[in-house]
């Protein structure tokens, strides 16, 4: 028996014999443990994303987002797609603008059915319990975490100004963002969904 061979045999036995059932060799370990899913509510029905499009009409509707536990994504939300083209085209979070400055501050349980929009700077979504999070509604359904957050306007950090989703007349452009550092754009990047929220008239 050559040595490759010799060796490949004792890595073998090693590994299926003497570690225990957590240890995976060469340290690989899941980095993507903070995998999120995002989708739409409106009318009481649920609306998946075509691609990185959805289409929704001018009313009242929720953001879902489905966690395996408790934890948050930084949400950048605009009227403006620079933001959202550059997360599709696969650019790293510090290259994104929309991620520049420090998450925005928002009410916990949002009070006001609102998302906040700016140019330069996220929000960070995230559920701690019951009583602590950012949502509207929360279920929990064979072990995941259900977030419901209710969108009836748009607060435009930016330009100090609120408008109604009946009055929106571009597409909102959404970039979920996970990271091993709840709230910050510096930690590592573990998931992303962008997402364009155009308008049925």
């Amino acid at each position: 028996m050559n040595a490759l061979l010799q060796v490949l045999l004792y890595v073998s036995i090693f590994t299926s014999t003497t570690c225990p059932p957590w240890w995976k060799p060469f340290d690989v370990y899941d980095t993507h443990d903070k995998i999120f899913r995002v989708y739409f509510e409106q009318e009481h029905k649920q609306i998946e994303a075509r691609g990185d499009d959805v289409f929704l009409k001018k009313e009242p509707f929720d953001i879902v987002l489905e966690f395996p536990e408790p934890m948050g994504v930084l949400v950048h939300a605009s009227l403006n797609p620079e933001t959202f083209d550059a997360a599709v085209d696969g650019k790293p979070i510090k290259k994104l603008p929309g991620f520049a400055n420090g998450a925005m501050t928002e009410a916990i349980l949002n009070p006001d059915n609102e998302i906040a929009i700016s140019n330069n700077a996220p929000a960070f979504w995230d559920f701690q319990d019951d009583d602590t999070h950012h949502f509207n509604v929360i279920e929990k359904i064979d072990g995941n975490i259900i977030c419901k957050r209710r969108v009836v306007k748009l607060n435009d950090i930016d330009s100090n100004r609120v408008i109604k989703i009946q009055d929106v007349t571009e597409p909102l452009n959404l970039v979920f963002i996970s990271t091993d550092a709840d709230g910050s754009s510096t930690g590592t990047e573990l998931n992303r969904v962008a997402i364009r929220v155009n308008w049925d008239d």
